[in-house]
């Protein structure tokens, strides 16, 4: 990706984070994390070439034998934020029906 769409997008966040905007602030820890994770891969991977033997991060946490890598977790985070703004969305359009629902039979028995 281009540095200039990397700057823009991330600009874009910041801004709308500060101001409250919720979902734009869950959007900056997922850019945030994969941005990390990122970063993460090319450091490893040029560690892992430049010393001749595999090189494990110390962003990689053990779980008994399973290694859990920061871009897992990172992944994890952006879907996890989608799922909340979905939720979140979806709470907002049902609030405004009841509203509106229950300013129009306010209307109708004002009516009659």
């Amino acid at each position: 990706m281009a540095p200039g769409w990397l700057s823009f997008v991330s600009l874009t966040l910041i801004y709308a984070t500060i101001r409250r905007n919720f979902e734009a602030g869950l959007l900056l820890i997922r850019w945030c994390s994969a941005s990390s994770a990122s970063l993460n891969r090319y450091v490893t991977g040029g560690m892992s070439e430049w010393s001749g033997h595999d090189y494990h991060s110390p962003l990689t946490l053990m779980a008994g034998p399973v290694p859990i890598h920061f871009a897992s977790i990172a992944d994890f985070t952006g879907i996890l934020a989608i799922v909340v703004i979905i939720f979140i969305r979806f709470l907002r359009v049902q609030r405004d029906q009841e509203r509106a629902s229950s300013e129009l039979a306010a209307a109708a028995a004002f009516r009659n």
